[in-house]
């Protein structure tokens, strides 16, 4: 009989992400296996797993919305559907341990696995732990953090402080190289500008509304997201040093290309631009659940890798000159120091969870 792992993740690209890096590992260390993913159909989750070509298999979710109390009522109720079809799956598939990275269809499946006894290994990115994954903690045998701070919300035993699984190749970005792919020149000072998965209409609000006033060896690669797209792409069509993309796969070219970074400060987007060391000015998402970006672009900015513009003080005159800033310390950023507590977390708790859970009589 097939021995299988189950995902659970959600939402956003900062819980797929660590789901499907720490499944492509999984998968090298034990082929034999079946790896499957559970989530919400119709799903951004739904969409990427299925790109993988991992089996996906979809559960009823809602999301809890924090302060209105008669909706979650409702909410309550679908948690309770989704338990049933988690259990319904979990009782076809047989895990020998299910690894959730947040999000809140995550929850049913971690309270299934609690009702079940399976083995459950939780992946918290942020530095403030969120909702499902914190309650998730009390039904976890394992708990992997990815910023040191989270570790007050779970049970001491249960944590490993690892760093965040960050996407393959991340580090494979050449300057040189990728600079040729998005025909940049070799000289200019790089821009990298972008707002999460989804983008951010407030940062291509107040960026677009600088770029005339950009020194000329300045270029900039844009990541829009898809609503924005034409509107920018159309307003930046006389800019020559302006290249603008709805999203990008290659991300380990544009962080190869780049001097600093705009953007969110969603989890793995922290750990990939202070991993690589690249200085970046982050706007936190001021609706993010329990406001944990400002908690994750302090933390960079703590390590000497960042500087925080809240998104009530985001006006265009402190974006250019803190541009401007940054610019005229070009060469000392360049050998800003990195920090490596990512760098090797994948590999990390896939080890964990081979010796803690996998033993290895059940590996073939």
């Amino acid at each position: 009989m097939m021995q299988n792992i189950v995902f659970t993740c959600g939402g956003t690209g900062g819980h797929i992400i660590p789901a499907l890096t720490l499944a492509s590992l999984l998968k090298k260390s034990l082929p034999m296996w079946g790896l499957h993913f559970l989530g919400r159909e119709g799903s951004k989750e739904e969409e990427w797993v299925k790109r993988e070509g991992y089996p996906f298999h979809a559960i009823y979710s809602a999301s809890y919305k924090r302060g209105k109390y008669l909706e979650n009522l409702k909410v309550i109720k679908e948690i309770y559907k989704g338990i049933a079809s988690a259990i319904k799956h979990l009782n076809i598939l047989k895990p020998r341990i299910v690894i959730g990275t947040g999000g809140y269809v995550s929850l049913p499946v971690y309270i299934a696995c609690g009702l079940k006894r399976i083995p459950l290994a939780i992946q918290e990115q942020n530095s403030y732990a969120g909702l499902a994954n914190r309650v998730g903690g009390y039904f976890a045998d394992l708990v992997f953090i990815g910023f040191n701070e989270a570790k007050k919300y779970f049970p001491p035993y249960k944590v490993f402080y690892t760093g965040n699984p960050l996407r393959d190749g991340i580090f494979s970005g050449d300057r040189e190289r990728s600079r040729e792919k998005f025909g940049i020149l070799k000289s200019s000072f790089v821009i990298l500008v972008f707002g999460g998965s989804q983008g951010s209409r407030i940062i291509n609000q107040t960026f677009i509304d600088i770029v005339p006033d950009f020194k000329s060896d300045i270029e900039v690669i844009w990541i829009t997201g898809e609503g924005d797209y034409e509107v920018i792409k159309e307003k930046t069509s006389s800019f020559s040093n302006i290249k603008v993309y709805p999203f990008i796969w290659n991300m380990h070219d544009a962080y190869g290309s780049s001097d600093i970074a705009i953007s969110r400060a969603g989890a793995l987007t922290v750990s990939e631009l202070i991993s690589l060391g690249i200085y970046s000015i982050y706007i936190p998402l001021k609706i993010s659940a329990d406001n944990h970006q400002l908690y994750n672009a302090r933390s960079a900015e703590e390590n000497g890798l960042g500087v925080v513009i809240e998104e009530k003080d985001l006006k265009r005159e402190i974006l250019l000159e803190k541009i401007n800033e940054l610019y005229n310390k070009r060469d000392e950023i360049k050998s800003l120091k990195k920090v490596d507590t990512h760098k090797d977390a994948s590999n990390k708790i896939v080890e964990i969870i081979m010796k803690g859970v996998i033993s290895e009589s059940y590996v073939t």
